[in-house]
């Protein structure tokens, strides 16, 4: 990895810390952003000297817009658990259920509001998920990832509800 970017291999975990820590500090946007951490600051001290505190152009219309992280290994899992407002499961396998469960606990999971849940997924009984539908429908959307228990019941009922209407 040293060297693939022209930059020094930082341990990543470092990096993400600190870039989430920046990410947060111009998402409040109060102040122009000064920030020395372990790996990443900004400005770039010894630069050319052009570089200034970053003020973001973007006024968020909310001030505590959610981080969340992709993470695969169980210390990046751990860590998305410490420091962001969820978690990214990609390439999560039942086979390798283990693997997460050790970085993550029951609270991590009551910590996500519903509401931001309802918002992003069709989630709860078929005609609640059914009215929904309809406004996914009418999204650009073109691919719908379906994820349900292995019941044949259930896959039936699913793709009932989503192709039937």
């Amino acid at each position: 990895m040293e060297g693939w970017y022209g930059q020094p291999f930082d341990p990543p975990l470092g990096r993400t810390r600190d870039y989430v820590e920046i990410v947060r500090r111009v998402l409040l946007h109060r102040d122009p952003v000064e920030y020395r951490g372990r790996h990443l600051s900004l400005p770039l001290p010894g630069g050319s000297g052009l570089g200034r505190p970053f003020l973001s152009m973007v006024r968020p219309l909310r001030p505590d817009i959610p981080i969340l992280l992709a993470a695969e290994g169980p210390r990046n899992v751990a860590l998305a658990r410490e420091i962001a407002d969820g978690w990214i499961a990609t390439y999560y396998s039942p086979y390798r259920d283990a693997h997460y469960r050790a970085a993550l606990a029951e609270e991590s999971a009551a910590a996500v509001p519903t509401a931001m849940i309802e918002q992003v997924a069709l989630i709860g009984p078929a005609p609640k998920s059914r009215d929904e539908l309809v406004e996914w429908r009418r999204s650009l959307l073109t691919t719908l990832l379906v994820h349900v228990t292995p019941d044949p019941a259930v896959l039936r009922q699913v793709a009932e509800l989503v192709l039937g209407g």
